[in-house]
């Protein structure tokens, strides 16, 4: 009774007639394969989606409505390279990073843009 099956050589590419590199060239075209459709289909359109997001943020100026990512509906007060102050009441202005920033509202209101995005 043999200790290893024709199985168990097919799993380490040892099958019969097959040199044992073509297991390992079918395997690494199937990694290439799966990371171009990665890439493909989630990074690059990510990757475009950041940019323009960053670029939209960017162009920020005093009197813009925003809604930041923790929910807090603010206007802005002014900008500073990176750090975006907020008017969010009389007095109250909170400073955050441009990446806190989600929505850049344009004339919607809140319930526009929570129907918008989902929220309940």
């Amino acid at each position: 009774m043999p200790v290893f099956s024709d199985t168990t050589f097919f799993l380490l590419g040892q099958a019969g007639d097959q040199p044992p590199a073509s297991g390992m060239v079918t395997m690494v075209g199937m990694f290439i394969f799966i990371f171009a459709f990665m890439y493909i289909f989630t990074i690059r359109p990510q990757r475009i989606k950041e940019k323009k997001h960053l670029e939209a943020v960017s162009k920020l100026k005093k009197g813009d409505n925003v809604l930041l990512e923790s929910g807090i509906y603010g206007e802005v007060f002014s900008v500073e390279g990176d750090t975006i102050n907020i008017k969010v009441a009389d007095k109250v202005v909170i400073k955050v990073h441009q990446r806190g920033i989600r929505v850049i509202l344009a004339g919607e209101s809140a319930a526009e843009v929570d129907a918008k995005l989902g929220s309940k």
